[in-house]
């Protein structure tokens, strides 16, 4: 999945603005903002195509930029990233229809619990959530944190 461009390109603009606010430094620069624009052309252009529309690395950099926004760009524009990511999926069937064994919809779902905390705003992708996320997920997502009881916890979580 990593072999998208613009998958790639919104995770490494993600861990650059995170380097870049731990080292005191929270205004973008010109190559930032390139990157960024690489980003939203690149979503854009797969939008634009039937096939690539609703393919896992572009819901996932749609997803990315979702997170980018909240953290450090501009909270409305996370929301738009949302509401688009809502429309991606529901064209796709709904969360339980993306690929890798569920680790999609749980990244997914992870991205809006938090992202919602952040910005204060309700989930987004409520309502889009599989009873596969009830079923007992026997290996534990450790490096996100999220564990078989998060995920019940975070689909429980009233609004």
């Amino acid at each position: 999945m990593l072999s998208s461009p613009v998958l790639l390109s919104a995770a490494t603009l993600v861990i650059i603005s995170r380097l870049r606010y731990l080292q005191g430094q929270t205004h973008s620069t010109l190559a930032l903002l390139k990157l960024r624009g690489f980003v939203i052309d690149g979503i854009q252009t797969a939008l634009a195509d039937p096939i690539r529309s609703t393919s896992d690395h572009i819901i996932m950099a749609v997803a990315v930029m979702s997170v980018y926004e909240a953290l450090f760009g501009h909270k409305e524009l996370h929301h738009v990233h949302m509401e688009g990511l809502r429309r991606m999926l529901e064209l796709r069937g709904g969360l339980h229809w993306l690929d890798l064994d569920g680790l999609l919809e749980s990244l997914l779902l992870w991205y809006d619990a938090h992202t919602a905390n952040i910005t204060r705003s309700p989930l987004a992708l409520k309502g889009l959530r599989s009873s596969a996320m009830y079923r007992q997920v026997d290996r534990p997502l450790f490096l996100l944190g999220v564990t078989p009881a998060h995920e019940l916890a975070i689909n429980q979580a009233p609004l």
